[in-house]
């Protein structure tokens, strides 16, 4: 009987380190999901930083480009600049 009871004491021993060591690593794990999704909010917040001087840039390149295209279109035709157009039409 006594081998029976300390082989079970063994037991329960190793049972209750393998659930502190298991409590360990889901603490562990915790954490880091949460630095995880910390690190994930601040790459979305750059990332719409980027997508905001991207949208910019795009912009300030289309105008740029139709400012051309106006000055180009407008040196290439013969427009009188006294010439007054009515607007209302």
């Amino acid at each position: 009987m006594e081998q029976g009871t300390s082989q079970e004491g063994i037991q329960n021993k190793d049972w209750e380190q393998s659930r502190k060591l298991l409590w360990e690593n889901v603490k562990v794990l915790r954490e880091h999901i949460e630095g995880c999704k910390e690190l994930h909010q601040q790459l979305e917040t750059k990332l719409q930083g980027l997508r905001n001087c991207l949208q910019i840039e795009r912009s300030s390149r289309n105008t740029k480009q139709a400012d051309e295209e106006l000055a180009n279109n407008l040196d290439s035709s013969q427009v009188d600049v006294g010439t007054q157009v009515d607007c209302k039409e």
